[in-house]
């Protein structure tokens, strides 16, 4: 794990806010989040200790990692909300709030990747310049850290988090959802203006997908 300082950063908008609202400032106390994602390998050692569950397993070319020994290394990907709690729970740790999250991936500098303003190229695992299949492993891109260190902040995999969306949003639209951080390996974007979202995104907490998984914090 990384050990991240106290901070103050400006949040990006919720996804309920009016168009052209600014983010709140907010200060993050101390505390530690993962350098990587969870890989299928760790998930694999909690569901062998009865701390977890099975991630889904999908077709034969669908690209959900869960008992595809070649991607051990891979991050662990089609489990739902309550299936990453689980895992951190197991472990120790915990699933880091949205702005945590945030705050661990940007910095207080206002960047607008987690390296920096550059354009998105080889500092991610994301299909913009070739289609990718599925994810990849877990910090090949080193490229992509973030100002504490953190790698895979942008691709590979989206996160899930803590944060449960406020009650006007949820209300119209129907759910009760979770917070979501970051891009994908399914980004295809040639410009990559949604490889990384600073804001969170909402989904269904039951919703299980092969672009994302988790990290976890304490």
């Amino acid at each position: 794990m990384v050990r991240i300082p106290a901070g103050t950063l400006t949040l990006s908008p919720d996804p309920d806010a009016p168009p052209g609202a600014r983010g709140r400032s907010v200060t993050i106390p101390a505390f530690e989040m993962d350098r990587t994602e969870v890989t299928v390998a760790e998930y694999g050692a909690c569901v062998e200790a009865g701390g977890c569950t099975e991630a889904a397993q999908g077709s034969r070319n669908d690209a959900c990692n869960w008992k595809r020994p070649e991607r051990g290394s891979h991050p662990i990907n089609c489990v739902d909300w309550d299936q990453a709690k689980a895992f951190c729970s197991w472990s120790g740790k915990r699933l880091p709030t949205a702005a945590e999250w945030e705050y661990a991936a940007r910095g207080t500098d206002g960047r607008k990747y987690p390296w920096g303003n550059g354009s998105p190229d080889d500092q991610l695992c994301w299909s913009g310049r070739n289609p990718r299949d599925t994810t990849c492993e877990v910090g090949r891109y080193p490229g992509g850290a973030s100002p504490f260190g953190l790698l895979d902040m942008a691709g590979n995999v989206a996160e899930w988090t803590s944060t449960v969306l406020s009650p006007a949003y949820a209300r119209r639209l129907g759910l009760i959802g979770r917070f979501v951080q970051s891009g994908n390996w399914f980004v295809f974007l040639s410009d990559g203006s949604s490889v990384y979202s600073a804001g969170p995104r909402d989904f269904y907490p039951d919703d299980e997908a092969d672009f994302r998984g988790f990290r976890c914090a304490r």
